[in-house]
């Protein structure tokens, strides 16, 4: 039972990262291995499952039905396991976790000690991904919850918020503002409009905060200079301070701060941090509480 998962996430990876590379990379194994992993499926299967002649990788007919009948088989899998789990009185089963980078980051280790203490015999699965991906996952059953941020890309999800923060303006010591800035207080709409072109370092599309980054430079009419895009907020914050250009995080990021000029925004523009399931109810025991001890964690 556990290969046809296993088969599942390899095969989705692949059809999402386009290649067998980036499949790979995000699978933490290596090229080969997954190549060959596939070419005995398709042996045993007596099917190609890729076109291979084109990039990004596609499904060829027969393999898409087989993908289908993965994802099939994984959510019975998963939904029989976690009624087993239900029955079992939490001494069993799993739970499968799907958060951003940022987040696993900031967040996870205030949640997981304390889960793992009160429950250790849950197996727990950390499916890390963009917000949309981890989203898709949630609605296709392969991720019982997802932390992530609003605004969602899903309406089929339901969710709680665990905390809202606010989004500062990092400038650089290298930044041409940043002596200004120390010496006096600036408008921020001033400020925004000298650096409407600025170079800046950019969260990647497909997560909820740079749907809110978006609506920040809209607001204040802003076309930057994107010289960089990455899936994690703390990275653009150590490169913006090494490169001397400017970013957005929210103030979680703050906490590893360094002598640059940190400028709130206005609660207009808020990092609203969540956890996601389908339906509160569907969960198995594990992953209800699991969302109440994370609610718990962050509301005392």
């Amino acid at each position: 039972m556990t290969s046809i998962i296993r088969n599942f996430k390899y095969i989705e990876a692949i059809i999402t990262e386009g290649t067998f590379s980036k499949a790979a990379d995000k699978l933490y194994v290596s090229q080969p291995y997954l190549s060959s992993f596939i070419k005995n499926i398709e042996t045993e299967w007596n099917i190609t499952i890729f076109n291979r002649k084109k990039r990004p990788l596609t499904f060829t007919a027969e393999g898409q039905v087989y993908y289908k009948y993965l994802q099939d088989q994984a959510y019975l899998l998963q939904d029989v396991t976690r009624k087993i789990t239900n029955i079992s009185n939490l001494n069993a089963g799993f739970l499968n976790i799907g958060v951003t980078p940022t987040l696993a980051f900031h967040i996870l280790h205030k949640i997981l000690p304390k889960f793992i203490e009160l429950y250790p015999n849950i197996k727990i699965d950390l499916i890390e991904g963009d917000s949309q991906d981890i989203e898709r996952q949630l609605l296709q059953g392969t991720v019982d919850v997802c932390l992530n941020t609003l605004p969602l890309w899903n309406k089929g999800i339901n969710h709680n918020e665990i905390y809202t923060e606010p989004i500062y303006l990092v400038v650089p010591p290298q930044h041409y503002l940043f002596n200004r800035l120390q010496q006096k207080d600036m408008e921020l709409k001033e400020l925004m409009s000298l650096i409407a072109n600025d170079q800046f370092i950019i969260l990647k599309d497909r997560y909820g905060l740079k749907q809110t980054i978006n609506k920040i430079l809209d607001f204040y009419d802003m076309h930057p200079n994107i010289i960089l895009e990455t899936s994690n907020v703390d990275n653009a914050h150590r490169l913006a301070i090494s490169t001397g250009v400017l970013t957005f995080i929210p103030s979680s990021s703050t906490e590893h701060n360094s002598n640059a000029f940190y400028i709130k925004l206005s609660k207009n523009f808020m990092n609203t941090v969540i956890i996601g399931y389908k339906h509160f109810d569907d969960l198995s025991k594990a992953g209800q509480n699991f969302v109440s001890l994370t609610l718990d964690q962050f509301n005392k």
